[in-house]
């Protein structure tokens, strides 16, 4: 059963993958380069925007739901869950339109991007429905679902209405126009499938005041860590930004892409296993905990393996495949690549802290490596651009790795290092 989720999941992956380079380049071939790099830091805005008003739910919803009778498929708590996160997405995007003009004049200094952030306010609603969504199917034992709605259907429904706008309307801002209605109709969609057709489920859950405090709790926690790990992975780009202006900020966020691909077989594993993870933990079964991680320890690793060595071959052809200014970035996706290949001999750790009720060590650990990150970013993108941005994120990225291995161990007794995981399993 287990095998068969993996392989349709893979597959989901790859579509929503594939989406999302399709969609990437549109934006280049529609988009010069500056207001590419414009879209991309939107993007990565309205991102931090979405995991700030998801609250650390939709972990919650797969922990907590996960465990829930499989003879009723909608969580209890559920409707409630959803309504929570619509009401603290309003106030986010709102907060988000709010600060369009300061972000854009006084913090980049670029007018152009203004238009691009008020709009990606716009993405913050029904972005982070689609992000409950997923979480409830994930939830459901559906990762294939989940993959397919948070990347492949949101993605590739962009893509179709920003050439569609794009035909009619040739103008910069009808890329972020277009995402917008792509998100909302996903996100509609996506409801309509967690809760069977049932809008009594989504008005009348109301669980008890004592679970609201406990799924908050841990809710919180986990945006703690949510919202510094997203800018953990995006600080780069928006300093790059800051310091080098959109246009270099846009190549290296594409090259970034490119070079976490190797990443997707974790993403994969965490999509597919964490549910299991939970239900291991809760049930104290430590062989079937470790046996699973040294699975997806293997996994991570040699498919991360194998896309380096792609990678070093194929990274300026790919590059100029969204146009001949883009292969400037190849250095640093090779650099990104390196990087994430190196990290992932120290396994699915992150995962397992999520899964197992180690939210608060994550929490104290990400702004360890945020303020990590911050300083070396701030040393090295000044003089050296892209290379240093890459650079920074890499080294960052394998000591974060190698240190929540070492928590795992330490307080669940799981070894997830790569021989280890292995031999253990």
């Amino acid at each position: 059963m287990l095998t068969a989720r993996l392989v349709t999941t893979i597959l989901a992956q790859a579509v929503g993958t594939a989406a999302g380079f399709a969609y990437f380049f549109v934006l280049a071939r529609i988009l010069d380069v500056q207001d590419f790099g414009r879209m991309s830091v939107s993007m990565t805005v309205a991102a931090v925007a979405i995991t700030i008003a998801c609250l650390g739910l939709p972990n919650i919803v797969v922990r907590s739901a996960a465990a829930w009778s499989a003879s009723d498929p909608v969580w209890p708590a559920m409707g409630w869950v959803f309504r929570t996160v619509t009401r603290a997405a309003l106030v986010v995007g709102i907060v988000l339109a709010a600060l369009a003009w300061p972000l854009g004049m006084l913090v980049f200094e670029d007018a152009g991007l203004v238009p691009f952030l008020l709009l990606a306010a716009g993405f913050v609603l029904p972005g982070t429905l689609i992000q409950l969504v997923a979480s409830a199917l994930q939830s459901r034992g559906q990762p294939a679902q989940a993959t397919f709605f948070r990347s492949g259907l949101a993605i590739g429904a962009a893509s179709v209405f920003a050439v569609l706008l794009f035909a009619v309307w040739q103008h910069p801002l009808a890329a972020p126009i277009s995402q917008i209605f792509a998100l909302v109709l996903v996100a509609l969609a996506g409801m309509n499938l967690v809760f069977r057709g049932d809008r009594g489920h989504w008005k009348s859950s109301n669980p008890p005041m004592a679970e609201r405090h406990q799924i908050m709790s841990s809710g919180l926690a986990l945006l703690l860590f949510g919202t510094a790990s997203l800018l953990l992975g995006w600080l780069d780009t928006l300093m790059l930004a800051y310091f080098h202006g959109a246009a270099e900020a846009g190549i290296y966020a594409l090259a970034f892409r490119i070079a976490i691909l190797g990443n997707q077989f974790a993403a994969v594993c965490a999509t597919v296993f964490s549910p299991r993870m939970a239900l291991n933990h809760q049930s104290g079964d430590q062989q079937s905990q470790q046996i699973l991680t040294g699975w997806i320890t293997n996994i991570s690793y040699f498919g991360s393996l194998g896309f380096l060595v792609l990678a070093s071959i194929f990274a300026v052809p790919a590059l100029s495949l969204f146009g001949p200014e883009y292969t400037i970035g190849a250095s640093a996706l090779l650099l990104v690549a390196l990087s994430q290949f190196l990290a992932m001999a120290f396994g699915p750790a992150d995962t397992i802290m999520q899964m197992t009720g180690m939210e608060r060590v994550l929490r104290n650990d990400i702004f360890v490596f945020l303020a990590m990150n911050f300083v070396l970013n701030l040393l090295l993108i000044p003089p050296f651009g892209m290379t240093g941005a890459a650079i920074a994120t890499g080294i960052t990225s394998i000591a974060a790795n190698a240190i929540m291995a070492w928590q795992v161990l330490r307080y669940r007794r799981v070894h997830t290092v790569l021989a280890l995981a292995s031999g253990k399993g």
